[in-house]
């Protein structure tokens, strides 16, 4: 037969087990939810200092090849024979010195395109309206 001590005790027992077990469960949870929260917000700040980097690298990309087609414009801008035979290409003194302005500077792109070694292709194109007036792919004239 139990006695009336051992009843008691056991339940005491039990309150305390199980209010330990309560208490200990509740600090473990909010643990983890601010851990998890903290991990969250870390992951994001770092994929977005890694977007931040790429974004970053990206233009300074851009602003190179920007800057090295704007070099080889004042190249080609800068060419003598084109400024000089420009007229002449753009029908200002008539078509037969056209022909011939075209077919020499399309035969001086093709040296200076061999020459530079980075151009893929030279055109000069017409103000008004924007046609292919000399280039070195005879395909592109007119366009």
């Amino acid at each position: 037969m139990t006695t009336w001590f051992s009843r008691n005790a056991r339940s005491l027992t039990g309150r305390l087990v199980s209010t330990f077990l309560g208490v200990s469960m509740t600090i473990v949870l909010l643990v983890a939810i601010v851990a998890y929260r903290q991990a969250r917000t870390a992951l994001r700040e770092q994929v977005l200092e890694r977007l931040l980097a790429i974004a970053d690298s990206r233009e300074q990309q851009l602003d190179r090849w920007i800057d090295g087609q704007r070099v080889e414009v004042r190249f080609l801008a800068g060419l003598p024979r084109l400024r000089d035979q420009l007229p002449d290409l753009l029908g200002e003194r008539g078509v037969v010195h056209q022909d011939s302005t075209r077919k020499g500077l399309t035969t001086y792109f093709r040296r200076t395109q061999s020459q530079k070694g980075e151009f893929s292709e030279v055109f000069v194109l017409s103000v008004p309206g924007g046609q292919v007036v000399a280039s070195t792919a005879s395909t592109r004239l007119g366009e």
